[in-house]
């Protein structure tokens, strides 16, 4: 197993730690809009099962960020060098553009969403 990384791949793990964050908050909003109108209890499973899942993301996006963290301040003196920089840039751009055309297709997709129960009528 590979315990040290170079500053290029510091920029990567970095990147994906980041996204573990956004994958966990993208769950918890969807698991609220899908439970918003849609009280069966397959959909409240599934909106715990969603969130359960944001908290594991989470959890886990926080350690990686307290250990890259510590790796940091282990190689503080050292220069960054400009591709690990570079690197860093590509992968929270690319990560910004993928949940950002998702959450554009979320919306999409939510604006034209019909309730699959037929609304209750009274008696009278």
């Amino acid at each position: 197993m590979k315990t040290s990384l170079t500053w290029r791949e510091f920029g990567i793990v970095t990147g994906a730690g980041g996204a573990l964050f956004m994958m966990a908050s993208f769950g918890i909003a969807w698991s609220f809009w899908m439970s918003t109108g849609w009280t069966t209890p397959v959909t409240v499973a599934l909106a715990v099962v969603f969130i359960a899942c944001a908290i594991v993301f989470y959890t886990y996006g926080a350690r990686t960020m307290r250990a890259l963290r510590a790796w940091r301040k282990a190689h503080a003196g050292e220069p960054i060098p400009d591709d690990a920089v570079e690197a860093g840039k590509r992968s929270r751009r690319n990560f910004g553009i993928l949940f950002g055309t998702e959450l554009l297709f979320m919306a999409i997709a939510s604006s034209h969403a019909t309730s699959p129960t037929p609304p209750t009528t009274s008696p009278l």
